[in-house]
């Protein structure tokens, strides 16, 4: 939703009017309690953030008024001054506080080390979901953090191109504008973290036993008409590429996946969520992620991957994120 529409918004403005609405937000903020007002103080930071005001929370976490028994402003400091990192909504105020749990602080270590690899104007760029990409770069691939984006363009171009692409793109009729699930036409939109992203995909669909793993759970799910299955692609203890299911949270139909909330904590750490459209090998048609898949990633703000069966040996891959980003990385064969 544009922030005009949030109704909170508008009984801010009739209360305050306009102008004073980013000092009320700023305001409820830093007086509302800390823990029995987390989530009144993430709506604040939201709307600030929709309002334009990045810079002011900058200063403020910067500023001497943070209180070091204030966990969320000193966390949100933290992660600021080591990665630039600054979240938008409450979904990534919860990630980025996940990252800071002691389960955590070898990963996070990690993410800071790789970093230091990062030119600064990216660092300048970068969201919470790039943070898992640098992570994996490090230890997959690390000519990504460093080689410009027209390099990783042309990188993922090449690999594009060199698949068959001979399905329809995905239908979002009823939603203005217009869409592609094509790398090219979306160039404009992307930039290093979704370039990185998706070449990190690519190698990950290269590994034998992780593309027979997808292939087993999409199995499962075509079995199961009550739902659709999903998980993360994440780096288990060794740096390897890894497949983790999880049960949905509930069974609404086989078009759709609840994500539960342990696929959520373990997201924090993983480079994409996923699922399936599986529901028979002739599922060409629904290739892609649909408009409740595209709610899901604009919400999460998560780098999601949609695995589509095209017959009994292969699928299709797109990759999505918030923004109503797609692009159609063609399709990975069954092993054997």
């Amino acid at each position: 939703d544009e922030p005009e529409d949030r109704p909170e918004r508008l009984a801010l403005v009739e209360m305050y009017g306009e102008a004073q609405l980013p000092t009320v937000l700023l305001q409820v903020l830093m007086d509302s309690n800390p823990i029995t007002a987390a989530n009144l103080r993430a709506r604040c930071w939201e709307l600030l953030i929709e309002e334009g005001k990045k810079e002011e929370l900058i200063a403020l976490l910067n500023s001497s008024d943070v209180d070091e028994k204030d966990g969320m402003m000193r966390d949100l400091r933290d992660l600021s001054r080591d990665t630039g990192v600054i979240p938008r909504n409450r979904e990534e105020i919860l990630w980025a506080r996940y990252l800071f749990m002691p389960e955590n602080q070898e990963y996070y270590q990690g993410i800071i080390e790789a970093i230091s690899s990062v030119s600064e104007e990216r660092r300048n760029a970068l969201e919470l979901r790039d943070l898992a990409v640098i992570h994996a770069a490090a230890n997959h691939d690390q000519s990504l953090l460093t080689q410009t984006d027209e390099e990783l363009y042309e990188r993922l171009q090449g690999f594009v191109q060199s698949q068959k692409r001979t399905i329809p793109s995905a239908d979002f009729k009823g939603w203005p504008g217009r869409y592609t699930e094509s790398l090219h036409e979306i160039r404009g939109k992307i930039g290093w973290g979704d370039l990185a992203a998706m070449l990190l995909a690519v190698r990950a669909m290269e590994v034998n036993e992780l593309r027979a793993h997808i292939f087993a759970y999409a199995e499962e799910d075509r079995s199961d008409k009550d739902t659709e299955y999903g998980g993360v692609i994440a780096l288990d203890e060794k740096g390897r590429f890894e497949l983790l299911e999880f049960e949905p949270r509930m069974k609404s139909g086989d078009n759709k996946f609840q994500a539960p909330q342990a696929m959520f904590e373990k997201g924090y750490t993983s480079l994409f969520h996923f699922h399936f459209h599986a529901q028979s090998y002739d599922n060409s048609q629904y290739a892609g992620p649909h408009m409740g898949d595209m709610t899901y990633a604009r919400n999460t703000r998560a780098n999601c991957l949609v695995f589509t069966f095209l017959n009994s040996k292969t699928m299709n891959v797109d990759f999505y994120r918030h923004g109503r980003v797609v692009v159609d990385l063609g399709q990975i064969r069954r092993p054997g």
